[in-house]
């Protein structure tokens, strides 16, 4: 009789870019032969007991509280850190998007298509929006083209009085629209 691993998958599902994610761990598990529990109230993190008080053959993480895979690590549980704006752990293997890389393809993308005015608009307070638009910009200057940036602080990045204000969206669309109406056509 095959035994089928046990892994669960704390992360929040509310996203686009996490279903998507789910769909990628879900081929991993036919293919692994996992019995997956996901944890999208990722409640494993506000009391990781809850947990533990199941065995586990790995855990797969994506929230930027750092202190389950420190706890995995601790019990000899594997765990893989997917979260992409949280720092390393030591012993705990960390997946992220090549974020420079993706900038750089866009970058290719507009170049390749004729255009010759440039912008980028990021949140100056996310580790992966400052790599993109750094691979964006940079892979433009290599061109001998120019770049304009705006930077936006995401109200959910250690920024709690946006994330409290309704009108804080608004605001940022009606900023970034003053923005636009300054650069080249």
């Amino acid at each position: 009789m095959h035994v089928l691993k046990r892994v669960a998958i704390v992360t929040p599902t509310q996203n686009e870019q996490t279903r998507r994610l789910l769909t990628g761990l879900g081929r991993s598990a036919v293919a692994g032969n996992w019995n997956t529990f996901i944890d999208s109230s990722c409640l494993s993190v506000s009391d990781p007991q809850w947990l533990f008080a199941n065995q586990w053959d790995g855990v797969v993480h994506n929230h930027s509280d750092r202190r389950l895979p420190e706890l995995c690590r601790a019990r000899g549980i594997p765990c893989v850190d997917i979260h992409d704006d949280s720092p390393a752990i030591e012993s705990v293997p960390k997946l992220r998007s090549d974020n420079p890389s993706i900038g750089k393809l866009a970058a290719e993308h507009f170049a390749g298509l004729g255009y010759q005015s440039y912008a980028f608009s990021g949140f100056s307070n996310l580790p992966w929006s400052r790599e993109r638009c750094a691979g964006f910009v940079d892979t433009l200057a290599a061109r001998g083209r120019d770049c304009a940036t705006f930077d936006s602080l995401h109200p959910q990045a250690g920024n709690p009085s946006l994330a409290s204000d309704p009108a804080w969206e608004n605001d940022e669309i009606e900023r970034i629209a003053r923005w636009l109406r300054t650069l080249p056509q």
